[in-house]
């Protein structure tokens, strides 16, 4: 049960973090952006700092790291031309193309309930997208 809340703080941490970049936003989306990842890149390296770098983790946490940057650079442009009510749910929805490449290329198994969501997930798209 702790991953729950454990889940939860990680929704209210987002959930801050959209409101904030899209407060940000009106004074200069690139600003915004540049502190947000120095802040990220702090507060974690602080706390995770490796003792040995194994080249493996390092791969594919750059890796990762360049898909958040992405991410988080594109969130900033779409709250900087539209409404925070379109991007940040839309952009929330990112667990579906996780779940989707696990069960393509890792072959983790898709259940029936997963496979729904990921629909579900798609309509949710295209409902926000309308209005």
């Amino acid at each position: 049960m702790m991953w729950l809340w454990l889940a939860l703080g990680s929704m209210a941490a987002y959930g801050l973090w959209g409101f904030f970049l899209r407060l940000g936003t009106g004074s200069g989306w690139r600003e915004v952006v540049f502190w947000s990842i120095i802040t990220e890149a702090l507060v974690i390296g602080a706390f995770l700092f490796p003792r040995n770098i194994n080249p493996q983790p390092l791969k594919w946490g750059v890796l990762a790291g360049l898909c958040a940057a992405l991410g988080l650079i594109l969130t900033a442009l779409a709250l900087w031309k539209g409404r925070t009510s379109l991007p940040i749910p839309v952009g929330a929805l990112y667990p579906a193309i996780t779940i989707l490449l696990a069960f393509i290329l890792l072959k983790e198994p898709m259940s029936l309930s997963r496979l729904l969501g990921i629909f579900l997930a798609g309509v949710a798209i295209w409902l926000l997208s309308r209005g």
